[in-house]
């Protein structure tokens, strides 16, 4: 087994939304009094989602961990959507926190099965993700956390993938050579060209047939259960699958 660590991305291959985000954006707003159409907000976050350039890369960590990029993204999308609240700030707020509390995300299916197969098997496992430090309180609810001995993400190292310089900081954490280092993730663009410009190897998940279960035998480890396969209705960030934040 030529490979001591691996790290997996994290929205998409290792955990999921348990329901669109315009369903929990229309959720916040009803506490403020507000009934919205759900479908239309999640209609207006995948818009807003594309036409929202990704922070700029930095020689270190973002000074407000994209909390500003978020804020952009959900003045975008209710403008999109054609709703308001004059409590904007503190709706923001709310919907921003609710993003890293239990009942919000789901380990995906053969996730915990497959962490634990490599763990046991000794290779030194890390999170590297386009995420910010919510990502921590996320893994820690799901019990996933225990796995990873680092968790690297974007607005902490201020680069997002497919940047050179978030791989660099995985294969410095770990001190490792690229070689030494397997890359799990669901995006050709964001997970594999990133990893490859490096010369780091990657394992891209895709369902059924060549998901998180089959990375043991890739490894010629013994082979994790095998899972259900995840229900459609499972969301990545922009909310259209898993596979595609």
């Amino acid at each position: 087994m030529q490979f001591s660590v691996v790290t997996f991305d994290a929205v998409g291959t290792l955990i999921e939304l348990t329901r669109p985000p315009g369903t929990i954006y229309s959720e916040v707003a009803g506490e403020f009094g507000q009934d919205w159409d759900a479908g239309r907000v999640q209609q207006a976050f995948r818009r807003a989602w594309k036409e929202t350039p990704p922070p700029a890369d930095l020689a270190g960590p973002r000074p407000d961990d994209d909390r500003l990029w978020w804020r952009r993204l959900v003045v975008r999308t209710l403008a999109v959507a054609g709703y308001s609240l004059p409590e904007f700030d503190t709706y923001f707020e709310r919907v921003y926190r609710r993003f890293e509390q239990p009942g919000i995300w789901r380990a995906r299916a053969g996730a915990n099965d497959t962490l634990q197969v490599l763990h046991g098997a000794g290779l030194r496992l890390g999170v590297l993700s386009n995420f910010d430090g919510r990502l921590h309180a996320v893994l820690r609810t799901l019990e996933l956390a225990p796995y990873f001995e680092h968790v690297i993400v974007s607005s902490e190292v201020g680069a997002n993938k497919p940047s050179p310089l978030i791989f660099q900081a995985a294969l410095a954490r770990f001190g490792v050579p690229a070689a030494r280092m397997l890359h799990v993730g669901d995006d050709p663009d964001l997970d594999e060209k990133g990893a490859a410009a490096l010369g780091i190897t990657t394992f891209l998940v895709r369902e059924p047939e060549h998901g998180l279960g089959r990375i043991p035998r890739t490894l010629d480890l013994p082979a994790s259960p095998a899972p259900p396969s995840s229900s459609s209705a499972a969301h990545g960030w922009p909310g259209v699958g898993a596979g595609e934040a």
